[in-house]
């Protein structure tokens, strides 16, 4: 789980829940839309705060602003070309406005020309953390992981080419590129508002798949139980073949 508060993820993940809950009732096939989520829930029981578009873009030497939410006027106003130039950032965007939103409503007072850089930061974190989690609700995410690759997705770490074992192919994966087009990009039609990429690191986050730095995989606790799962799963074709009387041609 990302490193935030409890209530923060909690409150996300709810929102996330509750529009798949509605997805189920509706027929749909669930999935995780943030215009739903703001139409359906944010707008009706967040005070009405009202989404705008307009030409706000301002790029300076520590940051881009794409968005802003009014706590007085109750508007969320995002950059216009977000809705054309890129999807993935639309949603994030839209999501980390969600959580200023929140925070606006729960505390009236708020003023945020009386906060530190140092709060300021940390708001601003806190609304990263609850985006993540609203695009990508851990246990939608883990329910899709499962029942795409079940719980024995067993891949090596080192290595080129491919293997066989137990009558299915399986491939080395040797970087980042590869883990997101052959583990997370299957799963983004669920989830179709965030990149391969983001969503390939929301799985490490969760130990569905290993992490990755520059430079190859760090994580020699998850590799150790892997390879030791494609040890077990060689014994047992191994066994299979002696049982067969085949073990003389190994």
């Amino acid at each position: 789980m990302l490193e935030n508060d409890f209530d923060n993820v909690r409150q996300a993940e709810g929102l996330a829940n509750r529009y798949l809950i509605t997805c189920k009732q509706e027929g749909l096939v669930p999935h995780i839309d943030i215009d739903e989520i703001y139409t359906g829930i944010i707008y009706p029981e967040y005070k009405e705060f009202e989404l705008r578009f307009a030409n706000i873009y301002k790029k300076t030497d520590t940051e881009e602003r794409w968005a802003l939410t009014d706590g007085k006027k109750k508007w969320i106003v995002l950059d216009e070309s977000l809705r054309h130039i890129n999807r993935c950032r639309y949603a994030f965007t839209f999501a980390h406005e969600m959580r200023h939103v929140i925070d606006f409503c729960e505390n009236p007072d708020l003023n945020l020309r009386q906060l530190s850089e140092e709060q300021l930061a940390a708001l601003e974190h806190r609304a990263d953390v609850f985006a993540a989690h609203l695009l990508m609700p851990t246990q939608f995410v883990v329910q899709k992981f499962l029942e795409k690759y079940g719980r024995g997705c067993v891949f090596d770490f080192f290595g080129s080419g491919d293997y066989y074992c137990d009558g299915k192919r399986k491939r080395w994966v040797q970087s980042q590129q590869e883990l997101n087009r052959y583990f997370a990009r299957p799963l983004t039609p669920y989830f179709s508002q965030v990149s391969a990429t983001s969503l390939s690191i929301r799985l490490q986050e969760l130990r569905l798949l290993p992490r990755i730095f520059e430079g190859g995989f760090r994580d020699p606790s998850f590799i150790e139980r892997k390879n030791q799962e494609r040890v077990n799963d060689l014994n047992q074709i191994f066994s299979k073949w002696t049982n067969a009387g085949l073990a003389r041609f190994l």
